[in-house]
C-alpha cells in the first residue's frame, strides 16, 4: 500500500481563496519538502513545473486506489476496504469521514450526490444518487428580501434561512442498504473515532476560521468548538476534537438515519435554525427522502461519460461541451494553447447559458435539457463556434444557437480491480455553511438556499444567475455544480472516477481535466490535474485565468476576451485507470487537501 499524505503549502495562494470563496490551498508531499522548499515558496508557475515530476498527491496500484479530499477520510475508506467491503462501502465510510475532517466544507448537516458505475451481475449498471438538500416547506423568497426590496444576501448565506433541509446521512445510510456488504455500524466506526480522538488542523481549515471569523463570531457553539481558551482560533497543528459530533455519529451508527431525522437531534437541529431566524423544523427533516435516479450518459468518440443529471447541471454542461469539441484535433494542440482555450472556453459558454434556462428540480421543472444533446442541437453549437474570435456573451441564448454575426465541497473516488468505480461529491456548499451549529450534536447546518434563484437576474455566492427553474418552492432541490462522474471506454470499462469542489468552477475544471487527460496528456490523469485552468460561465463575460504566460494572455485577448488571472480555481480529486495496463492512480490536487493510497 502506497500512501501519499500531503501538508499544504501555505500562504501562496491565499489571496486567490479570498477572492473566490469555497476555494483551497496548495499541498507539498511531506517527502519532496525538504528538498524543495525554496521552489515550493515561489510562484504557481514554478509549482505546476515542479508538480509535474515530484512524487505528490498521487498512488498507483493494480487492484485498488481511491482518493479523497482528506488525508485521514482517505484512510478510513482503506480500512474499510482492508477489512472486506466493497466499493460501495468504501465511498460510504470515506464521505462520513470527510464530514468530519473538512469541517469547513462539509458536515453532515450537508447533502450530495453519487455516481456508480458497479459490475456484480446482480445489480450490474450505472446509477445516480440524489442526496441534495431541499427547501424546507415554509421557504419562499420573499424572506430574503431586505427592507429595500432587494435581496439580502447575507440572508440566504448565514443563519437559519440559509438552511437547506440536509440529506447525507439518508442518503448514504440508503446507498449502503441497497449496495453495501458490510454493517452499517462498521461503516460510521472510522468517523467516530476520528472525531472522538481528533486530528492535528491542517493550513486550510486554519486559513479558512481566520477567513470567516465573523460569521463563525455569529456561533457561541462554532466559536467554543473552534477556538482555544485564550479565543484565539485553532491554529495549524492544534487538535481539532469533535465529542458531540462523535455521540451524534454512535447515535446514528446504532440506529441508522432514523437518529438523525427523528429524535433528539433532529429536535435540535430544528431548535437551532429557528433560534437562528429560519424555518426548517422536524416536518421537514422526517419528510426528506433519497432519490436514486437515471445518471446523465453520453457519447462522444469512444468514450461514454456517466455523470449527475438534473438538479446536477454538470452533467448536461460535460456531455455537451466534449461532445461540441469531440470532432476538432484537440490533440494536435500543446496543453492550454491560446487556440486549445479559446475552443473550450467558447463551448463552456454555450454550456452555461444552457444550464441557466434548462435545469431545475425534474420534480418541479418539466423542460426538456435532453434536447440539447441531441446530435442536431450539437452541430448547431459546434456550427456556432468561431475559431479565431471569442463570441460575446450577449450574442449567446439559452438553447437558440445560430452562427453568430461577428467556483464548502469535498469529494471521493475509487475504482478496483473488478471494475467497479464510484465518484461522490457532498458540499455544505459556503465556507462553514451557514454559520450555524447545532449545540450538543456537533452538527454544522448548511447554506445551500443560497443556491436557489431568490431573483430574477441575481448573482449567488458564486456569481451564477439562474433561470425560473430554479426558483424556492417547498421540498425542491436547488440547481447544483457537483459533478461526480464516471468515464468508460468503448467496452464500458471504467477509466475515470473524477469530482470537485469550487462552485460553478467545478463543471469547467472538470470538463478540462477530462479533456486534458483523453487528448493531450493521453491517460496522464496526474498532469491533467496538475495543469494550469481557466474558467468562462457565460455570465460575467470573463476569461479567468490559472498560471498562464503574458504571451498566451495577449493572444487570448487579441481573440476578444476579458482575461482576468486568477489563482486556485477548484479542487479536484480523482482515480484514473490505464486501458492498457489496468494501473490506477489516484490523484489529489496539488491546489487542496487530501490523500490518495492504492494496492
Amino acid at each position: 500500500m502506497k500512501n501519499r499524505r500531503f501538508r499544504p503549502l501555505a500562504g501562496v495562494l491565499f489571496l486567490a481563496f479570498v477572492t473566490f470563496g469555497c476555494g483551497s490551498t496548495p499541498t507539498a508531499s511531506t517527502k519532496a519538502d525538504a528538498g524543495n522548499s525554496e521552489l515550493l515558496s515561489t510562484n504557481h508557475l514554478e509549482l505546476q513545473k515542479w508538480s509535474r515530476t515530484a512524487d505528490c498527491c498521487t498512488s498507483k496500484g493494480k487492484q485498488f486506489a481511491i482518493a479523497s479530499a482528506g488525508g485521514h477520510s482517505t484512510a478510513a475508506g482503506m480500512e474499510i476496504h482492508k477489512a472486506g467491503g466493497n466499493a460501495v462501502d468504501v465511498a460510504v465510510a470515506t464521505a462520513l469521514a470527510l464530514c468530519v475532517e473538512r469541517a469547513y466544507s462539509v458536515s453532515i448537516g450537508g447533502g450530495g450526490f453519487m455516481t456508480l458505475h458497479l459490475v456484480d451481475p446482480k445489480v450490474k449498471g450505472d446509477y445516480f444518487v440524489d442526496f441534495r438538500e431541499t427547501a424546507p416547506r415554509h421557504a419562499k423568497a420573499s424572506q430574503y428580501m431586505g427592507k429595500n426590496g432587494e435581496i439580502d444576501s447575507q440572508l440566504s448565506q448565514v443563519g437559519g434561512l440559509a438552511v437547506g433541509t440536509p440529506g447525507i446521512i439518508a442518503g448514504l445510510f440508503d446507498i449502503h442498504k441497497k449496495w453495501g456488504k458490510l454493517p452499517w455500524k462498521t461503516l460510521v466506526q472510522p468517523s467516530i473515532k476520528l472525531a472522538d480522538e481528533g486530528f492535528p488542523v491542517f493550513v486550510s481549515l486554519a486559513e479558512r476560521m481566520v477567513m470567516m471569523k465573523d460569521n463563525l463570531a455569529k456561533d457561541p457553539y462554532l466559536m467554543k468548538l473552534f477556538t482555544k481558551p485564550d479565543g484565539t482560533f485553532l491554529a495549524k497543528g492544534d487538535l481539532l476534537v469533535q465529542k458531540d459530533l462523535a455521540k451524534t455519529l454512535t447515535e446514528i451508527a446504532n440506529k441508522g438515519k432514523k437518529a438523525f431525522y427523528s429524535g433528539p437531534i433532529a429536535s435540535e437541529m430544528a431548535k437551532a435554525v429557528k433560534d437562528r431566524g429560519g424555518f426548517m423544523d422536524v416536518s421537514d427533516l422526517k419528510a426528506y427522502k433519497t432519490k436514486f435516479k437515471s445518471p446523465l450518459t453520453a457519447q462522444f468518440g469512444n468514450y461514454h461519460l456517466v455523470s449527475a443529471p438534473p438538479p446536477s447541471s454538470g452533467g448536461l454542461v460535460a456531455a455537451q461541451v466534449l461532445s461540441v469539441l469531440s470532432t476538432y484535433d484537440l490533440g494536435k494542440e500543446s496543453a492550454n494553447s491560446p487556440k486549445y482555450i479559446h475552443l473550450m472556453a467558447e463551448a463552456l459558454k454555450r454550456g452555461y447559458a444552457d444550464r441557466s434556462e434548462y435545469v431545475g428540480d425534474p420534480d418541479f421543472f418539466k423542460k426538456d435539457y435532453t434536447k440539447l444533446l441531441t446530435p442536431e442541437y450539437i452541430e448547431k453549437v459546434r456550427s456556432s463556434l468561431n475559431a479565431e474570435k471569442a463570441t460575446p456573451s450577449t450574442d449567446i441564448k439559452p438553447g437558440e444557437y445560430v452562427r453568430p454575426r461577428v467556483h464548502g465541497t469535498s469529494n471521493a473516488d475509487i475504482i478496483d480491480a473488478e471494475g467497479n468505480a464510484i465518484a461522490v461529491t457532498i458540499s455544505q456548499n459556503g465556507p462553514f455553511g451557514a454559520a450555524l451549529g447545532v449545540p450538543g450534536t456537533g452538527v454544522l447546518m448548511n447554506n445551500t438556499m443560497d443556491d436557489f434563484t431568490l431573483k430574477a437576474g441575481e448573482k449567488n455566492m458564486w456569481g451564477v444567475t439562474t433561470g425560473d427553474g430554479n426558483l424556492i418552492q417547498p421540498g425542491k432541490r436547488p440547481l447544483s455544480s457537483m459533478m461526480p462522474t464516471v468515464l468508460l471506454d468503448q467496452n464500458k470499462t471504467p477509466l475515470l472516477a473524477i469530482g470537485g469542489a469550487g462552485g460553478s468552477r467545478i463543471i469547467s475544471s472538470v470538463i478540462e481535466i477530462i479533456a486534458n487527460d483523453l487528448y493531450v496528456m493521453k491517460g496522464d490523469i496526474k498532469s491533467a490535474i496538475f495543469a494550469p485552468r481557466f474558467h468562462h460561465q457565460w455570465i460575467p463575460d470573463s476569461l479567468m485565468v490559472e498560471g498562464f504566460t503574458d504571451e498566451t494572455k495577449k493572444s487570448l485577448t487579441a481573440m476578444g476576451y476579458k482575461v482576468e488571472s486568477r489563482n486556485n480555481f477548484t479542487g479536484v480529486i480523482a482515480v484514473g485507470r490505464d486501458a492498457t495496463t489496468g494501473e490506477m492512480t489516484a490523484v489529489f490536487d496539488p491546489r487542496d487537501e487530501g490523500g490518495a493510497l492504492s494496492e
